[in-house]
């Protein structure tokens, strides 16, 4: 696939459980962009959606959390869409996709 793809492709990732969690952290799953909407889920359950142009996606997931965990992602760049400078540039994740650990608030 190179910059001129249009349509829809997945993403996935296996990981394990995050070693030496203490029970009050909290695990958030962060996207920083995707081009042009997607679809994030984890363990087979929706944890919620993004497009071009939103601030950085960031869920916490530490309920969804199992000892082996697979994350999902659907990218869709429909053709008739105008990206305005990302027009000829590819779409996709853009940015980390990471997990941060943090103290509960």
């Amino acid at each position: 696939m190179g910059a001129s793809f249009r349509g829809r492709v997945e993403f996935r990732r296996r990981f394990g459980l995050p070693t030496q969690l203490n029970p009050g952290q909290a695990v958030w799953l962060v996207f920083e962009s995707v081009d042009f909407q997607a679809s994030i889920s984890l363990n087979e359950i929706e944890v919620g959606t993004m497009r071009l142009g939103d601030d950085a996606f960031r869920v916490e997931i530490g309920e969804q959390l199992q000892h082996s965990n697979h994350l999902r992602v659907v990218v869709d760049l429909p053709a008739e869409v105008d990206r305005g400078e990302r027009n000829p540039l590819a779409g996709g994740l853009i940015g980390s996709v990471r997990l941060e650990i943090s103290e509960s608030l």
